[in-house]
Formats: structure tokens, sequence, C-alpha cells
């Protein structure tokens, strides 16, 4: 039965993300006119393990959502960590993670409807730089992400997500030369904006 579950899960997690768009597939070209461009980087960690190189290509995916709700993109990560792409004007927030973790392995997955930038029409949109830490201690199958031994936790039968962490940096300077390295200078009447992503604020206990 266990087997069963496991396979189903596996089977799940290939449909939803099958459908995903390269995180440096964005060709400006193609842009539509009320479509904006947005850019920024993503790091993923296991506690303080970079995930990282051929281990993140294709295992990692990002989804973006709209103020309504919507998925508007599934975003399967490269060797690079930069994300490229393109939405509708408006406010796009980051509203799923997961990586890929084995055949036979939970998947280590963060849900959020709190981080979230604005889009705007023919411009380009730097989002940050974001570290997304996962606690995982799912099901060894040869070591998570092919890393064999690299701060894995004891297994469980469902695996574990005690604590997901976010860090949110501005390296508006680095993504600026990123994308003039890509696509070169943007041209009079495209400007490049610096919109961290939001993150809502810890409330203040005294405030309580």
């Amino acid at each position: 039965m266990k087997l069963l579950i496991f396979l189903m899960m596996a089977m799940l997690t290939i449909l939803a993300t099958g459908c995903a768009t390269g995180a440096s597939d964005l060709k400006l070209e193609e842009v539509p006119k009320d479509n904006g461009v947005f850019f920024g980087r993503i790091d993923f960690y296991n506690s303080d393990q970079k995930i990282d190189g051929a281990s993140q290509t294709n295992r990692c995916f990002v989804w973006f959502e709209n103020e309504q709700g919507d998925t508007i993109l599934k975003i399967s990560m490269d060797e690079s960590s930069w994300i490229f792409s393109s939405a509708p004007a408006g406010k796009i927030y980051l509203s799923y993670v997961i990586c890929n973790a084995g055949f036979l392995a939970s998947h280590p997955e963060l849900k959020t409807r709190e981080l979230h930038f604005p889009v705007t029409a023919s411009n380009a949109t730097y989002f940050g730089h974001l570290s997304i830490h996962f606690d995982y201690h799912g099901t060894p199958v040869l070591g998570m992400f092919g890393l064999i031994g690299a701060g894995i936790g004891v297994a469980t039968s469902s695996g574990s997500r005690d604590k997901n962490e976010i860090k949110i940096d501005d390296e508006f300077a680095e993504g600026k030369l990123e994308y003039e390295k890509r696509y070169g200078q943007p041209g009079a009447s495209v400007q490049i904006t610096d919109e961290i992503i939001k993150k809502p604020a810890k409330p203040n206990p005294t405030e309580m």
C-alpha cells in the first residue's frame, strides 16, 4: 500500500510539472506588448547544503500566480539558478516550489501566498535573489538530489518539512549585468526596475 502511495505521489509530481517552461527560455521578441519581463535568482538548500549544478537541473520547479490565484507560469530551474520570464502586467505571486528528491521519495515543497512583486508592461523587473532553505528528512533514494550523504537526515516514511525558510537579498547590480549579458542593453523605451519581492513583516510581539 505504501509503495502504491509513493508511486501515485511520484506520478502526480511528474504530471504537475510536465508542462513547465525553462528558466532561461525567454525570447524578448516573443513577449506580448501587454506583458512585462521579470527576472531574478533562486538558490535552493537542504539545511545548509546548497543544491546546485546538474542536481538542480529539471529537479526544482517554481510556480507563479496572478492576483486571482490562477497559476500562470511553471518554471523549471536550470544550472544557472536564474529565472528570466514574462507575465501579464500586474502583481505576480511566487506561490509554490517543489524539488524532485527521487522517484520513491516524498518531495520537499513550499506553498505560500506571501511573496509578490509587480510586473510592468514593456519593462523588465528584477525580483531579487532568493535563498530557499528546506529542512528535509525524506526517504533517501541514493541520496536526495544525487547528493549521497550530503546532509540528508534519517529516513522517514513520509518526509519532514519541519522548517522552510526564505532569505531575500537585493543584488540589483549583479542582476542588471546578467540581463545585459543575455539580452544586451535595454532600449530607450525599456526600463529595468528594482522591485524586490515582498514578504510580510513579522508581527511585533509588543503589538499583539
